[in-house]
């Protein structure tokens, strides 16, 4: 009887244990995919945010040039 109950749980706790690497490993799976992709965000942040320096500096280049028609106008027709 003993010897039945001790197989059982030697059995039962080898299962558990199988369970449990099997979880961490797809855990590991899942951290890695989640940190593939945080990866590629970063990039694509990057990438963005150097474009909307572009754009705020053409943006700025095409005030100055408005701004300086304006003073012409203003001059020239006095």
């Amino acid at each position: 009887m003993h010897v039945s109950l001790a197989l059982v749980f030697a059995f039962a706790a080898t299962r558990l244990k199988e369970g449990a690497t099997g979880n961490l490993a797809s855990m590991q799976q899942q951290l890695d995919d989640h940190a593939a992709v945080l990866e590629e965000t970063q990039a694509k942040l990057a990438m963005q945010s150097t474009q909307l320096a572009e754009l705020q500096e053409r943006v700025d280049f095409a005030e100055r040039m408005l701004a300086q028609a304006r003073d012409r106008m203003k001059l020239g027709p006095s």
